[in-house]
């Protein structure tokens, strides 16, 4: 190849280099979006940890540490009906209810087992990157001992149990760190081993006694609603108010579970329509 047609070979891609650079910079998103898209990808993946953590605390019944994750600015705490407020609603939640499950041992005990393993989340942060939601989901395992040390006596039980439970969760950050701000626990179907979800348990087979009876599955399975929750401060570990299963959300009764859809609306659009995924009780 001799020297003109080199040249001329190096202009002509000269050219098209420049005039492709305009091109180029059109499609390169501002330094202010980018800084944006980067920040929420770390705040989901931080709030993705945090959540885990969660988990962890409540597989290994670390309850005074889960009251800790709460925010500064008061927050909203659900759980059977009440709305603990606050941190020292929280507390009363984490402390107060469930730490009882292992005699306020604060620890893992002897005798009790909660595999409480996070799944199927979804993060979505505010434009501001200031607050955040998420929705995720656990099919919890409980088993606890009739030997157990530390256990109080509601935290016996016979047979193991397997719940299914939804948690619709907002989030703050204060001071560059996020903390839990409002947590919605939605226990959607739960069971003993022996009976099921379903309530048909099978003589003979999952700790089922062989000679069974048809109505064995009766005084092992919440048929009607617990007692009305009492309030804080005539319930000393009571919250500050209580709703209705309808404004909750979810229905605690098992029969109600497993009978009517619970009411727990996702914060998330249908991805392809954009439009929200709402239902109603039937």
């Amino acid at each position: 190849m001799n020297g003109a047609r080199l040249a001329t070979i190096s202009a002509a891609l000269l050219a098209l280099t420049v005039s492709a650079l305009p091109l180029a910079r059109a499609q390169i998103p501002p330094l202010e979006e980018l800084e944006q898209r980067i920040g929420v990808v770390n705040d989901m993946n931080e709030i993705e940890r945090f959540h885990h953590i969660y988990g962890w605390q409540q597989d290994y019944m670390i309850y005074y540490s889960q009251a800790d994750l709460a925010s500064d600015e008061p927050g909203e705490y659900r759980w059977k009906y009440g709305v603990f407020v606050g941190k020292e609603g929280a507390r009363r939640m984490w402390v107060g209810n469930w730490a009882g499950f292992t005699g306020h041992a604060d620890m893992p005990v002897f005798g009790a087992m909660i595999d409480h393993h996070q799944a199927q989340g979804v993060i979505t942060v505010a434009p501001d990157r200031r607050t955040a939601k998420a929705r995720y989901r656990t099919s919890a395992d409980r088993f606890f001992s009739r030997n157990g040390q530390g256990l109080t006596s509601a935290a016996y039980a016979a047979e193991g149990a397997d719940h299914s439970v939804w948690y619709e969760n907002e989030y703050l950050r204060e001071d560059g760190v996020w903390k839990l701000h409002k947590l919605q626990v939605c226990i959607y179907a739960e069971g003993s081993v022996g009976s099921g979800y379903s309530d048909l348990p099978v003589p003979g087979r999952l700790g089922v006694p062989a000679d069974a009876d048809e109505d064995y599955w009766k005084p092992r399975a919440r048929l009607a609603e617990a007692p009305p929750v009492v309030p804080y401060p005539e319930n000393p570990k009571g919250p500050d108010r209580v709703e209705s299963p309808s404004e909750h959300g979810c229905f605690s009764a098992k029969n109600q579970t497993m009978n009517r859809s619970v009411v727990l609306p996702f914060h998330f659009p249908n991805p392809v329509t954009g439009r929200p995924v709402i239902w109603e009780n039937k």
